[in-house]
């Protein structure tokens, strides 16, 4: 059975998978290349919240994974997420 069907009272339960933000990407210094926005992923959250849909998992962005280089972090590959 999946997570937030049937769920009494009305219930629903979602959730939302974001990726780096590009604000805190900034204050960290970190690359900013495959981030989200504050705003784009508020909007998800806000579907998910005001909408009507339950048990239902929306990525905000597509994540990337970062390697240590001696001059800081870069990007070095998606991870293979897909965005809905």
């Amino acid at each position: 059975m999946k997570a937030g069907v049937d769920l009494p009272g009305g219930i629903r339960l979602n959730a939302c998978s974001p990726p780096l933000i590009t604000e805190t990407a900034q204050k960290a210094g970190l690359p900013v290349d495959s981030t989200v926005s504050a705003a784009e992923c508020a909007e998800v959250y806000m579907d998910l919240m005001f909408g009507t849909q339950t048990g239902v998992v929306k990525a905000a962005g597509a994540q990337s994974a970062f390697q240590r280089k001696d001059d800081g972090l870069s990007k070095t590959s998606d991870m293979g997420n897909d965005s809905t």
